[in-house]
């Protein structure tokens, strides 16, 4: 059953003085193909903005368990609250949570700012402007744990215990593809900040949002979605045994491949467009 559901509930109270007050409560359960529930809590934003966050989230999960072979993942076993928070800045983004009973069911909160606050004039460290696509994006990064954690747990492994590039690079790889067209091609604006180039076999990669998209994206686009599940299902801690399960390549080849590919992506992108002054967030 694919089929998208959406409901708003608005709640009020009384104070002391018996004035009618609104209360920061909204629900919001998105159906997707397995009736995967999603909670909404904050402050009030409007329906379209409900209706894109809805929309993104329903593509991307389909997306996502065909990607891991997830089809039995746990219906109605999520509990996810998004908070949005008047007081926050655009790049102060966090989920908190986790998987409980061995993978049996999840409960966390995403904690972003208010959706109106991504206006588009300020530009993230991708080059791009915090605006709308900016913020359907972030969350879409913040909610890929639930579907990467669950997949290295069913192989024995831990997400987070993987290096730091392959966390937030696939997060980045994900948010960005997820089943559609990514017209301009996401590397377009970042070649020129990459340290890839130089990379050496073990070397600790920098920059864990940019290179780590950029090496985590060469892995199934190069080797296949096999070789990039091995980087999520390995038990090695290290960037140089990972890569080894995932490609059993030698560092020499390996390397000469990824200059390749990286000189192919530079290729087809086309030349840089402009040169945006950057926030120093990573988000």
């Amino acid at each position: 059953m694919n089929r998208f559901v959406g409901r708003l509930d608005r709640r009020r109270s009384h104070e002391k003085s018996s004035i009618i007050v609104p209360i920061l409560i909204l629900t919001y359960t998105c159906y997707a193909s397995d009736t995967l529930p999603y909670r909404l809590s904050g402050t009030a934003i409007s329906e379209e903005t409900q209706d894109k966050m809805a929309n993104a989230i329903v593509a991307f999960h389909r997306y996502i368990i065909t990607f891991t072979d997830a089809n039995e993942f746990p219906s109605e076993k999520v509990d996810l609250t998004f908070n949005f928070d008047e007081s926050m800045d655009v790049y102060h983004v966090s989920m908190r949570g986790g998987w409980r009973d061995s993978g049996k069911s999840f409960k966390g909160v995403v904690s972003l700012a208010d959706p109106h606050k991504y206006d588009g004039k300020r530009m993230s460290t991708w080059r791009v402007p915090f605006d709308e696509a900016y913020f359907l994006r972030i969350l879409l990064h913040e909610i890929a744990p639930i579907y990467l954690e669950r997949y290295a747990l069913a192989n024995g492994t831990r997400f987070y215990s993987k290096p730091n590039w392959i966390v937030q690079g696939s997060e980045e790889y994900f948010s960005h593809h997820h089943g559609r067209p990514v017209k301009p091609d996401p590397v377009l604006k970042i070649f020129d900040t990459s340290s890839l180039r130089s990379l050496r076999y073990g070397i600790v990669i920098y920059n864990p949002y940019l290179d780590g998209y950029i090496l985590f994206r060469f892995v199934p686009e190069v080797y296949g979605k096999k070789a990039a599940l091995r980087l999520l299902s390995s038990n090695a801690r290290t960037t140089p045994e990972i890569l080894r399960d995932a490609i059993n390549a030698n560092p020499k080849t390996l390397i000469a491949r990824l200059q390749k590919f990286i000189s192919e992506l530079q290729e087809a992108a086309g030349s840089q467009q402009g040169n945006a002054p950057l926030d120093k967030s990573t988000k």
